[in-house]
């Protein structure tokens, strides 16, 4: 088999299960309100909505379980988790101790393929708009976080970090909107490529951190307007990425006066 079919292959789509379909549309519904938080999810009614039998659907509610989306009833009903100030914060905070510190170990020893996946994964998350498709945007942004923790040595901590992204995605889209619209959530994911790519660990570190307490202080004092906590951000970090490719990725002005508005 020659190369090129081998490649073809790889990236031909499988199709999904049943199960995998009732997934993805059930998820796509909360993670969008379609499924409101205390809703019910009778298995029939949702079931002939989505046009497949209950089996696969019970295996999907199962799955989403498990992920804090959804809650069993006693009497084997389902409905759609409610939002938790206090679980957010604690599941956040727990992030805070654990990708942080794998996003550091990730950036110590960075590889040519590593840097790749960082900068892939970017320039996928900003071809992304959450308005035209909040699961896409989501999904996106999940890669590129795990991606910057991809070349941690920890698997524990990888592991852990991919356990509580899952619990807080619905959370995310809470905030994402107001973040994403002026800039804040754009420059912040900036920073981090670049300063993944300048194989800087310690500002890696430090702006998940930032990152992360964006959300939190979103969540402690809410109401309040988001204030984005990087003016530090680029430094001489982004001193030693080419202009070339600062000039491609358009981001030549962050290099000269750190973050600053940017059009999406």
């Amino acid at each position: 088999m020659s190369e090129d079919a081998t490649v073809s292959r790889k990236r031909t789509p499988q199709p999904l299960t049943r199960a995998e379909y009732a997934y993805d549309r059930l998820r796509a519904g909360i993670l969008t309100g379609e499924f409101a938080p205390g809703q019910n999810l009778r298995a029939s009614e949702v079931a002939a909505h989505l046009n497949i039998s209950t089996t696969p659907l019970r295996e999907a509610l199962q799955r989403l379980a498990g992920e804090e989306e959804v809650e069993i009833t006693p009497q084997g009903g389902a409905r759609v988790s409610q939002i938790s100030v206090p679980f957010i914060l604690d599941v956040y905070r727990l992030r805070l101790l654990i990708e942080p510190l794998a996003a550091r170990m990730s950036a110590e020893r960075p590889t040519a393929g590593w840097r790749a996946a960082v900068e892939s994964s970017f320039r996928d998350l900003q071809s992304t708009s959450f308005d035209v498709d909040p699961v896409e945007f989501e999904d996106a942004h999940a890669k590129f976080h795990a991606s910057v923790i991809s070349n941690c040595p920890s698997n524990v901590l990888k592991e852990l970090s991919a356990q509580l992204r899952t619990k807080t995605r619905r959370y995310r889209l809470l905030t994402v909107h107001t973040r994403r619209s002026s800039g804040l959530m754009d420059h912040e994911h900036q920073a981090i490529m670049i300063a993944a790519l300048a194989g800087n660990s310690p500002e890696v570190e430090q702006l998940t951190i930032d990152h992360l307490n964006v959300v939190i202080s979103a969540f402690e004092t809410p109401g309040e307007e988001v204030r984005m906590p990087f003016l530090h951000t680029v430094r001489s970090t982004v001193a030693t990425v080419s202009d070339a490719w600062l000039d491609d990725l358009d981001v030549t002005s962050a290099r000269r006066s750190g973050p600053g508005p940017r059009n999406v």
